[in-house]
């Protein structure tokens, strides 16, 4: 079984274990050094669902990742709370711990996505899929790693490039146990294919530095090369997954996307808060939640505009699901310590058939919505022209053109600053991409602008 001394270290790379504070403890350190960072500031225009939308109330990812980090507090200390309770004491971790991990690693989930969402991994992806000779032809992978970079390029994955900015970032540099926590996909990307597994969580670059923190947490490599996974990492999805369903689903609301469905949708919420009533009548949660029996009568609520009752529900709903999800965490202990425990805890949720009306009633209706899809092919094709672009001007470079491009984003991309000619190899290649995949919806569409001489601009930020 696991060892919670050694999943929770503080080590950082580079770096011995942190000696604790009481004022201001290493986890702590972790959330607020996300807060303050260039990759996380510039969520606050990259798409959630909606793209590039005028829109006061919708989510972006800055505050898709701000909803999610809190709703991961709560899930993190409660699922302590329980285990303590129910399972074993362990007296020398507090809860506030849990919590900051869980919440710093909730904050970060999504700092490597790249803009326009799925679709802006997608374009990069195909792009290398597609212009494999072009690659293979011109850029220095050295020793025997081309075909696993090859791989990872063509599947290029936000949650790799993620962790790849948290561990190198001099301004990030997490520790271990909020890194291990982050890890959802604990497979690189060849491995991810021998495994027909459609994502992993690491480039080639950092595999020395994910085998040592793996090694330091003692999750050991399984005999298909998938490591165990970080037990807080499924309090961490499960707190994504909450999120996602229920926040994407206000946002479909405030948009007028479900005009039809919209009362099923409240009755299938309430339904939720119902079961939830009988629950906690049951005695079914370790905390302490009897007394609040009436807080979700739902009369009160019925005479609220559609706009404040979602946000009513939304609200309640989310807290029936976090004391849901900390339930399952502790029924699972065991296999989740052993590293056996091979599903998300949402999909063992005692509200799955209601979960998954509304996944269908959100594929059906937001993901499909003809404003959604027409934003989503723009940005596809400008993520996609643009690594386009760096890489024909950057790897190729045939004429003065090129050359005046390198003038131009050699300050720009982060670690060619000080290099006078520009190397053509794997490293100088993963720089390059994360610039691209770095940018805002708005900053990868002004770029594009102007490097396709559709705009002359003003000023070059």
């Amino acid at each position: 079984m696991l060892d919670w001394k050694k999943l929770l270290s503080t080590r950082r790379k580079g770096k011995e274990d942190e000696e604790w504070t009481s004022y201001r403890p290493p986890f702590l350190r972790d959330f607020d050094r996300i807060v303050f960072s260039n990759p996380f500031r510039r969520l606050q225009d990259k798409t959630q669902v909606f793209p590039l939308i005028a829109h006061d109330h919708v989510h972006n990812r800055l505050t898709h990742s701000l909803e999610t980090a809190s709703v991961r507090r709560s899930l993190g200390i409660i699922a302590w709370q329980c285990v303590q309770e129910k399972v074993e004491k362990i007296g020398e971790i507090s809860d506030r711990d849990i919590g900051d991990i869980v919440s710093a690693a909730a904050l970060a989930h999504d700092i490597g996505n790249p803009p326009f969402g799925h679709l802006g991994e997608r374009a990069i992806g195909e792009w290398f899929e597609e212009n494999e000779e072009r690659v293979r032809r011109v850029v220095e992978f050295g020793n025997d790693k081309q075909e696993w970079i090859l791989c990872e390029l063509k599947k290029f994955e936000g949650n790799a490039y993620g962790f790849h900015l948290l561990l190198n970032d001099k301004s990030l540099r997490l520790t271990y146990a909020t890194l291990g926590a982050f890890t959802k996909y604990p497979y690189d990307a060849l491995i991810a294919k021998n495994n027909d597994l459609k994502k992993y969580g690491y480039f080639c670059l950092d595999a020395d530095d994910f085998e040592n923190i793996m090694t330091t947490l003692c999750l050991r490599r399984k005999e298909n090369g998938v490591y165990m996974r970080h037990p807080l990492s499924y309090l961490v999805e499960a707190a994504d997954d909450i999120c996602y369903l229920i926040l994407d689903l206000e946002d479909g609301i405030r948009m007028d996307i479900f005009r039809d469905e919209e009362k099923e949708i409240f009755d299938v919420m309430e339904k939720i808060l119902f079961k939830f009533n009988e629950m906690i009548g049951e005695g079914r949660f370790c905390c302490d939640l009897i007394n609040r029996k009436s807080y979700y009568k739902m009369e009160e609520y019925k005479k609220l505009n559609k706009n404040e009752k979602i946000a009513v529900y939304r609200a309640r709903v989310i807290d029936a699901l976090v004391h849901d999800v900390a339930d399952v965490f502790v029924r699972n202990y065991n296999e989740i310590m052993n590293g056996v425990f091979d599903s998300s805890l949402i999909d063992k949720s005692s509200f799955c058939c209601e979960l998954e009306e509304i996944r269908k009633w959100e594929k059906e209706s937001i993901y499909q919505e003809r404003h959604v899809i027409a934003k989503e092919l723009s940005g596809y094709r400008i993520v996609r022209e643009l690594v386009d672009i760096f890489f024909s001007s950057l790897f190729e470079r045939k004429n003065s053109y090129e050359d005046r491009f390198w003038k131009l984003f050699r300050k720009r991309i982060s670690g060619l600053e000080n290099k006078e000619h520009f190397s053509k190899n794997y490293d100088s290649l993963l720089k390059v991409i994360g610039y691209v995949a770095g940018m805002t919806d708005s900053f990868a569409l002004t770029t594009y602008r102007y490097l396709k001489g559709i705009e002359v601009p003003e000023y070059i930020p």
